[in-house]
């Protein structure tokens, strides 16, 4: 059982994973998370009539994303699983933003994914799709492996990272993008720079497509049985962007290059 936490954006999101039961909650709070996570937890762990302690980790989406975001998710899961004695375990949102996507088209195969990093620029990674189907069809599964049993008739994902999290202009992204021919593009920075990244050629796009919480409680689980949990004091968001705001001089530099 596993709880997961995101608030990397303007929604503050929790799930619960219990087996194959999601118990998930999701607010568009804009910079109210702080005041609403807490909340939402107690929230989750009450629809699913479970104390902390009953927690195997706490997951929590570890960005990139919002800088104060980040740190809000990530101090409260320390703080959880400090508190019950349990690991920690961070989850890629980029990655989370793949799997939804892969979860909505099972023919991708190479998914580019990419969200406004505002500055003009964008958050990106490309990810390879495996699909590990399990079925009563075609013989019996190895009795001793809980994995496979518990996905029967379940379609399951392997996630192969190609590109980490990175950060470009959304001017330079698409060349960028093209020389790793992905078939599928998802996430808010091919709808928010269109005009730039019209020129990538790809199968799919899912412009609307994000992370969830629940996606992050997915990878979270795989994470703990690959023995990728960490103590609470180690565990860290995923920044990419050293700097997280502009200076006055490059926000006039940038006006003014506008108005020329």
């Amino acid at each position: 059982m596993l709880l997961a936490l995101d608030t990397a954006t303007e929604t503050c999101a929790v799930a619960l994973v219990r087996g194959r039961e999601v118990i998930e909650r999701t607010e568009h709070v804009g910079q109210g998370h702080s005041d609403r996570l807490i909340p939402m937890v107690q929230a989750v762990l009450a629809d699913a009539g479970v104390a902390p302690a009953a927690l195997d980790a706490v997951a929590f989406g570890a960005g990139p994303g919002s800088f104060t975001g980040l740190r809000i998710a990530c101090g409260v899961a320390q703080g959880i699983a400090y508190a019950i004695d349990r690991p920690v375990v961070a989850v890629g949102n980029l990655e989370a933003l793949a799997l939804n996507a892969a979860s909505s088209l099972p023919d991708a195969r190479r998914i580019a994914v990419a969200i406004d990093a505002r500055m003009r620029e964008c958050y990106w990674a490309v990810y390879q799709i495996d699909y590990l189907w399990a079925s009563k069809e075609g013989g019996s599964a190895d009795p001793t492996d809980q994995s496979r049993s518990a996905v029967v008739s379940v379609p399951g994902f392997r996630i192969s990272e190609l590109v980490p999290p990175s950060l470009s202009a959304a001017e330079a992204l698409a060349d960028t993008l093209m020389a790793w021919s992905p078939d599928t593009l998802a996430g808010e920075a091919f709808d928010v720079f269109a005009s730039q990244l019209d020129g990538i050629a790809a199968a799919r796009r899912q412009p609307r497509a994000s992370a969830s919480a629940t996606a992050i409680a997915r990878l979270g689980v795989e994470r703990l049985h690959a023995g990728l949990a960490v103590p609470p004091a180690h565990a860290m968001p995923i920044y990419v962007r050293d700097q997280v705001a502009q200076t006055t001089e490059q926000r006039l530099a940038q006006r003014a290059a506008r108005a020329a």
